[in-house]
């Protein structure tokens, strides 16, 4: 939530309490006037821990109370705050999650108009405060993703990461711990990483708003990663990258059968077609890197010699001598010194 948001929600709430304290309300007695004193401290000073515990106390002493309004606004007030400083807080201990996820849950619905209070102000307020809230939810189910990730533990952050994609489907940050998760196990098994990279391109191809992200993460940490990560797996490919973001965006989870080939898959398959197309060049080919290579001697003795190669067509360009000859050859045309062409071999000269 942009500052300004956070400025106009506290604001409104700031001028409820004003109002609602010019009310001729009183409290029961001694007892409840001092909590009220100490809530109100507390949210002032941004102990909002302490202030829902008192406010709780408030609420088991005083069920019936003249103030219950003032307690409610004060209620929304601890809970609001709450919710937006959960999100800054990079390692939130079990508490702090626990009051996230009740700060969430009381702002989502949260809908009775405080006092003295316009319509059109009140429902911008209430968007605002759920719009807290719906943060305040999503952080405390991603906490545990994020925190498996940074432990290496793939499994645990993978688990984490669906169950809060299921409660969750738009969140970006969702699908990239997702895809984070995914990839931890891909180098591990160095099996398929489809999943993981369709996972970071949903994360930076969903729309930000509804994503709830700042859009320059997704365009300085996860557009650069996910073309790191494409290209390292798949290869360069700037139009099927470009398809791919346009199907991640369509839905959390990639489509049943979703498969994307990896470098070695392509090498492979354009090897099955170039051998299929020219069988006797790709045997030759083959033959020829396994004798070009350290151990072709090896591999002439124990593979090659006195087998049943098949026979293959090739042009000789020169030979020295011409007969039995013991020089290399060298590749060049079958001209003479004068640019005539040679006349070609007898059948004889051929045969010696």
């Amino acid at each position: 939530m942009s500052r300004s948001a956070i400025t106009c929600v506290a604001a409104a709430l700031a001028l409820c309490a004003a109002v609602s304290a010019q009310n001729q309300k009183r409290a029961k007695d001694q007892g409840e006037s001092d909590i009220y004193a100490q809530v109100t401290k507390d949210v002032t000073a941004n102990d909002y821990a302490k202030a829902v515990a008192d406010l709780d106390t408030w609420k088991q002493k005083y069920p019936d109370t003249e103030l219950a309004d003032d307690r409610q606004l004060l209620y929304l007030q601890a809970y609001y705050k709450a919710a937006v400083a959960i999100q800054q807080i990079a390692e939130p201990t079990a508490p702090q999650l626990a009051l996230a996820e009740q700060s969430g849950r009381f702002l989502m619905s949260y809908d009775k108009k405080p006092p003295n209070v316009a319509e059109d102000a009140w429902a911008q307020a209430r968007a605002q405060l759920q719009g807290a809230g719906k943060g305040a939810l999503v952080y405390a189910a991603l906490v545990p993703a994020a925190q498996a990730v940074k432990q290496n533990d793939c499994a645990a952050a993978e688990a984490a990461a669906k169950k809060a994609l299921g409660e969750w489907p738009e969140s970006a940050q969702g699908a990239w711990y997702l895809g984070l998760a995914n990839l931890c196990a891909y180098k591990k098994t160095h099996g398929d990483a489809s999943a993981g990279i369709y996972h970071l391109a949903r994360a930076a191809a969903v729309d930000p708003a509804k994503g709830m992200v700042d859009p320059k993460w997704q365009q300085t940490a996860v557009d650069p990663y996910l073309l790191k990560v494409y290209n390292g797996y798949h290869g360069p490919d700037a139009d099927g990258l470009k398809q791919l973001k346009e199907l991640a965006a369509q839905s959390p989870f990639p489509p049943e059968g979703f498969k994307l080939k990896s470098v070695t898959e392509i090498a492979q398959e354009k090897q099955a077609q170039f051998e299929q197309s020219n069988p006797q060049l790709a045997l030759w080919m083959r033959i020829k890197g396994a004798l070009a290579d350290s151990n072709g001697e090896q591999y002439f003795n124990s593979e090659l010699k006195d087998s049943a190669v098949p026979r293959l067509r090739g042009v000789l360009v020169e030979a020295r001598p011409a007969c039995r000859p013991k020089a290399p050859g060298r590749r060049t045309r079958n001209r003479s010194s004068n640019g005539r062409a040679c006349p070609r071999p007898s059948r004889r000269a051929r045969s010696c």
